[in-house]
């Protein structure tokens, strides 16, 4: 049985009758208890050390669309198509954490919507002999692609109360972190991430200590 929890009740009680042997064995189980209740550090950019691997995934809504003026006598008819369809993007792969505020992720993105070929995608017929007369229009459909591996350098800091920030250069935003799970020694081995990529999009994932 662990000593961080054992209290030896019985042996205690026996002993309540000698003050002496009684502090010493309080003063062993102090010593035992120690390791136990030691106070997990101060997170700090060294909390964050190593390879960790991350999956981040986002629900986004594609739009696709194309158009095409048709000019008549009695003026300009413009036909149109179309659509638009939520789907997931995943950005997978790892991240090496120096410890001193600098990152390096290796990373594949998966479902990438691709919005020119999404486009291309729509077919219009040729302009119809009478004007405002219907045409059979195909709106085409989404195209997702894989984009990777690919390497980035990103600059990170972790706050005293464990909440932490990814800049990732170029404009490309930034990761929040939620640092949990820490070993004895500091090291944060789980890392809850949140990627606000713009007001309706909003990524969510977890980074695991290799």
């Amino acid at each position: 049985m662990s000593p961080c929890i054992s209290t030896g009740f019985k042996s205690t009680r026996a002993l309540a009758r000698n003050g002496a042997r009684l502090l010493a064995v309080l003063a062993a189980l102090l010593v035992l208890a120690g390791p136990c209740f030691a106070a997990t550090p101060t997170p700090t950019a060294a909390s964050l050390n190593g390879v960790y691997v991350f999956h981040i995934y986002t629900v986004k809504e594609a739009y696709w669309y194309k158009s095409k003026n048709c000019t008549y006598s009695t003026g300009t008819f413009t036909y149109a198509g179309g659509g638009q369809r939520a789907y997931g993007e995943i950005i997978t792969g790892e991240a090496t954490f120096n410890g001193k505020g600098g990152v390096t992720f290796n990373a594949t993105q998966m479902n990438k919507f691709n919005s020119t070929a999404s486009d291309n995608t729509v077919i219009i017929p040729a302009c119809p002999v009478k004007a405002g007369a219907q045409l059979n229009i195909n709106n085409g459909s989404m195209v997702l692609e894989n984009e990777g591996p690919m390497t980035i350098q990103a600059t990170y800091v972790v706050k005293s109360d464990g909440s932490g920030t990814i800049t990732i250069p170029g404009g490309q935003g930034d990761l929040q972190l939620s640092l949990a799970a820490f070993t004895s020694t500091g090291l944060s081995t789980t890392v809850l991430m949140l990627n606000p990529d713009n007001a309706t999009d909003t990524g969510t994932g977890i980074a695991i200590h290799k």
